[in-house]
C-alpha cells in the first residue's frame, strides 16, 4: 500500500480580479451641497463666549457688593459676644477640652483616631483665633493638622460630640462637670 495521499486545489480561488463582476449603480446624482453663510460651529462659540463675559460681569458685581458690605462690617468674623451663657459655655468647653486631651487615649485606643480627636480638640483650644467656622473650613484645618478621611474625621467628631452632649447636659442640670 502506498502512503502517498493527493491534495488537489481549486485554481479559482486564486484568480485576482479577472472574474469579478461590476455592479451597476448608474448615476447617482447628488444635490450640491450649499455651504450657509454662517458655519453653525461659529455661531455656538459667538454665543458660549458672549455667555461666559456676561457670566463674568455678573460674578464681578456680586463680587463687588459682597466685598462692599464686608467693609464695612469690620466684625464679619463670628465673635462670639460676652453674656453669661457664653461665658458659662466657654467654661465647659475648657474643661472637655482637658478631659479630653487627658483621657484621649482611653477615649480612643488606636493611635490614629487620637491622633484625628487631639487635631479636632486644637481647634477647641483656638477657637478664639479662627476666623471662619464652616463646615467645609473647619474639615480644611483638621487636613491641615492630619491627612485624614473625612468619613474618618466624622466618625471621630460624632464620638467627641457624644462626650461634649453628656458631660454639657450634666453642666447645665448641676452646675459643674463630671465626665
Amino acid at each position: 500500500m502506498s502512503n502517498k495521499k493527493t491534495i488537489t486545489v481549486n485554481p479559482d480561488l486564486f484568480n485576482i480580479g479577472t472574474n469579478k463582476t461590476k455592479k451597476n449603480r448608474g448615476s447617482i446624482k447628488r444635490e450640491p451641497i450649499i455651504k450657509p453663510i454662517i458655519q453653525p460651529n461659529t455661531l455656538k462659540n459667538k454665543l458660549l463666549k458672549r455667555i461666559k463675559e456676561h457670566k463674568m460681569t455678573e460674578n464681578k458685581q456680586h463680587n463687588q457688593v459682597n466685598n462692599d458690605i464686608l467693609e464695612e462690617d469690620e466684625n464679619h468674623s463670628y465673635d462670639m459676644e460676652e453674656s453669661p451663657y457664653n461665658e458659662r459655655l466657654s467654661l465647659f468647653i475648657d474643661d472637655y477640652t482637658d478631659y479630653c486631651t487627658k483621657n484621649i487615649y482611653e477615649l480612643f485606643p488606636k493611635g490614629e483616631d487620637a491622633q484625628i480627636a487631639d487635631a479636632i480638640l486644637e481647634l477647641f483650644r483656638k477657637r478664639e483665633h479662627l476666623d471662619i467656622f464652616n463646615k467645609k473650613a473647619l474639615y480644611i484645618y483638621i487636613r491641615e493638622i492630619i491627612d485624614a478621611k473625612t468619613p474618618k474625621i466624622t466618625k471621630i467628631a460624632n464620638q467627641l460630640y457624644d462626650i461634649f452632649k453628656k458631660g454639657y447636659v450634666f453642666y447645665l442640670e448641676h452646675g459643674y462637670t463630671k465626665f
